[in-house]
């Protein structure tokens, strides 16, 4: 009787060892399972994050070729080109009763203008110095002038040099004229050389009082000589 309880004792002590192994396997295959799952789900967040970001990337890309060509063509030169028989004929069509100065009128390509014409003319019946910009057969914009020549009478153009600025995309025109004081003025006898500065703001030109007034002082003659005061 004793030999078939300790018999019986070792086969249920053999069983549950038997329990246990396999209950310790079960446990491994169910991790081995949960970290593989783990895996597949962080390769799936990984997938998805590389996929949302791949577009962002894309886009700025993009923007970075827009912002480039934006400020290309805000930085574009004013390229000033002779006026042709056309546009001659458009502009004395605006000007009607001014005398063109063909030579010094030019087609530029200003900022918030556009193409457009820069033209100078002669008015009368007292000699005097109009300067336009004229688009769609339209005058678009009048240039102010220096209050000391309104009395004095123009007599020719010499030069007009257009320059970008570098702060503001905008336009600077330099422009050298000669005006004569007629009798009784100062240097009546003789004329004298009258130099104008204008900085473009958005629509429009300023003059610039205090460069014109300096230049005009100190009888620049020359787009050169000019250029070295503002320098």
């Amino acid at each position: 009787m004793i030999a078939k309880l300790q018999k019986f004792r070792a086969i249920s002590k053999n069983t549950a060892i038997l329990s246990l192994i396999l209950s310790s396997t079960i446990s491994l295959i169910g991790c081995n399972s949960n970290a593989s799952e783990n895996s597949i789900s962080q390769k799936d967040v990984t997938s998805e994050i590389q996929s949302s970001t791949k577009p962002n990337i894309v886009e700025d890309k993009t923007q970075q070729a827009a912002n480039s060509a934006e400020k290309q063509t805000k930085t574009a030169k004013v390229n000033p080109v002779k006026l042709t028989s056309s546009q001659i004929g458009q502009v004395k069509q605006a000007l009607t009763g001014k005398n063109l100065i063909a030579e010094h009128a030019f087609q530029v390509n200003l900022e918030n203008f556009g193409n457009t014409l820069f033209v100078p003319a002669e008015e009368s019946p007292q000699p005097k110095l109009g300067l336009y910009l004229i688009k769609d057969n339209q005058i678009e914009f009048t240039f102010p002038l220096p209050e000391d020549v309104q009395s004095w009478n123009f007599l020719e153009l010499d030069a007009v040099s257009f320059d970008k600025n570098s702060q503001n995309d905008g336009t600077e025109i330099l422009l050298i004229s000669k005006y004569w004081a007629g009798p009784g003025g100062p240097g009546s006898s003789e004329p004298f050389p009258v130099a104008m500065f204008y900085n473009q703001s958005n629509d429009s030109f300023q003059l610039n009082k205090k460069v014109t007034q300096k230049l005009i002082d100190e009888q620049v003659k020359t787009i050169a000589e000019a250029r070295k005061f503002l320098n």
